[in-house]
């Protein structure tokens, strides 16, 4: 299997933990987010990766080079300026020689999940359509692309981001995708263009096939604070498997990287992840947070809810909460 990800995106919802690493290469519970999901594609069968980036591109050279380090032949695809999911889906492939006969499979780059992409492409070739979609049932579908689907399996309509009561289904698009030659030469070159709003709705209006590959893995979009949090809860608190936090489990659900230093009048609830050098002085207290590396809380200061950056520094007293604190520093762990 051959794979395309989708890592272009500046990451402006996450910021200021963005803005000089790329959203892809921010740590969960320790780990670059997309050091995850290139192991998780190498287990599964995947050999080739294109990465398709734009903002921080170096980034991604100078941690995976050609990817031989994971098992993987990787390309660094970097685009001239944004061209949107679809644009940078024939970008990729174009210039890394990808259009050739055979499916290639496509990823967004800023979700940890646990989709089996080995059967998503199985489902692909069964289905013979242009196009496969991975999708997931949601409760509340309104900040997500619906799709919808008949009972063949054959996706029949879109609906981006519906207002609520007016969904057309609870069936939303879960970021990953299997294309055929002929679908990703639908899209124009060297143009912007989307796969949601442009490359599906005229592949429907052609009348080709788009099967729908409907899942239960895990998955968490880490593109807002929030879901940067709930994704490195559930590695933290052991709820997906094969996916472990860097460091050891001081208490349950918290962990410690290499040198953290913790008074012993600080008090941590879980799920907390405290990475490497990080300093708690007394009377400290920090409730389900993300620290990266080289973190120095001072004494009573409180920490709730939120995400510190590589060297970030909280006086103290100070009260954070619901916050993301930013740093002119990177995670240097190599992971």
């Amino acid at each position: 299997m051959r794979a395309i990800i989708l890592v272009g995106g500046l990451g402006t919802r996450l910021r200021p933990l963005t803005d000089n690493l790329p959203k892809p290469l921010v740590p969960i519970a320790g780990v670059p987010l997309m050091t995850r999901t290139l192991r998780r594609l190498q287990a599964q069968g995947v050999r080739e990766v294109v990465l398709a980036v734009q903002y921080l591109a170096a980034a991604f050279h100078k941690r995976y080079g050609d990817g031989a380090a994971l098992g993987l032949r990787l390309r660094i695809v970097e685009e001239p300026q944004p061209l949107g999911t679809a644009g940078a889906v024939r970008y990729a492939a174009t210039l890394a020689g990808e259009l050739s006969d055979g499916p290639t499979l496509v990823l967004n780059g800023d979700e940890l999940t646990t989709l089996d992409v080995a059967a998503l492409w199985r489902h692909h070739q069964t289905a013979g359509g242009l196009a496969t979609i991975a999708v997931r049932q949601v409760v509340d579908p309104t900040a997500f692309g619906v799709v919808v689907s008949d009972a063949a399996g054959r996706v029949t309509a879109f609906q981006e981001k519906p207002a609520a009561g007016t969904a057309l289904a609870n069936t939303i698009n879960s970021g990953a995708y299997v294309f055929e030659r002929a679908a990703i030469e639908q899209i124009p070159a060297a143009t912007f263009a989307m796969l949601e709003r442009d490359l599906f709705p005229q592949l429907l209006a052609d009348g080709a096939i788009i099967a729908a590959y409907p899942h239960s893995a895990y998955s968490q979009d880490i593109g807002t604070l929030a879901g940067y949090l709930a994704a490195n809860a559930a590695v933290l608190l052991g709820q997906i498997p094969g996916e472990r936090p860097l460091g050891r489990e001081v208490a349950p659900g918290i962990w410690a990287g290499a040198g953290v230093q913790i008074d012993p009048a600080a008090t941590l609830v879980a799920p907390t992840m405290l990475g490497a050098g990080t300093q708690v002085g007394p009377g400290v207290l920090i409730e389900r947070s993300v620290l990266w590396e080289r973190v120095t809380i001072e004494s009573d200061a409180t920490v709730r809810d939120a995400v510190l950056a590589t060297g970030s520094r909280v006086a103290r007293a100070t009260l954070l909460v619901d916050q993301a604190v930013g740093s002119q520093q990177n995670p240097t762990i190599e992971a």
